[in-house]
This record gives C-alpha cells, structure tokens and sequence, in this order.
C-alpha cells in the first residue's frame, strides 16, 4: 500500500470536488437570496434584479471562483493529510487533532480567499 497513492489521491479529489460544489451551492443560494430581498424590499421583479446581477457578472469573476474553489479544496485536503496521517495515543489526540485541523483549515482557507480577492481586485475587470 502506498500512502500517497492510496489515501491523498481519494481525499483531495473529493475535497476539490466538494469545494466547488459548495461554492456552487452558496452562490446559487446567494443569488436567490439577493433576489428574494429585493423583490421584498424595493418590489422590484425578480426578473429584472436578475438581469442586473447577471450583467455585472463576467467570466473572469466565474474563473476566479473556481480557482478559489479548487485551491481551497486541495488545503483543506493536505491539512486534513497532514493532521490524520500521523499516530494517535489516544481518543483525546484525535480530538485535539480534528479540532486543530478543522480550525487551521479554516483560517487557511479564509486567508487563501483574502489573497486570491486581493489579487483579482487588482487584477482589474
């Protein structure tokens, strides 16, 4: 058995693959957020915000996302690798370990996303 082989590729393949379909998911979600409010609020139709939205939407931004996506997949897989491919003493070393990674994971993930965006900002349209 190769580690490597047998337990990263699994792992960070669905971790990518997970990632972009949450990110799929809470952009759909917060689309028909942004469209239910506005109707709500301001009586537009929800046609009308959605034509809107979707204009000011490029595909430079839909590349972005999903580069954020696929990298946040593979740190959120190598820091799970990471944690989990070490032995463990006892219950409470896995505890502290899938507390640790979920909470490195995270942040890691959140400072991917502050870079990534700070890039594209500057980037330009």
């Amino acid at each position: 058995m190769q580690p490597d082989r047998d337990l990263l590729a699994p792992l960070l393949y669905g971790s990518i693959l997970g990632m972009i379909l949450h990110t799929a998911g809470a952009i759909v979600a917060g689309s028909w957020g942004a469209l239910w409010m506005a109707e709500s609020i301001t009586g537009t139709s929800r046609f009308g915000v959605a034509q809107s939205l979707f204009s000011l939407v490029s595909a430079n931004d839909l590349r972005w996302a999903l580069g954020k996506a696929i990298l946040s997949g593979c740190v959120v897989a190598l820091i799970a690798w990471e944690s989990g491919s070490t032995r463990k003493e006892s219950a409470a070393a896995v505890e502290r370990g899938t507390t640790t990674a979920i909470t490195v994971a995270t942040l890691a993930v959140l400072l991917l996303h502050l870079g990534l965006t700070q890039l594209q900002l500057l980037s330009g349209p």
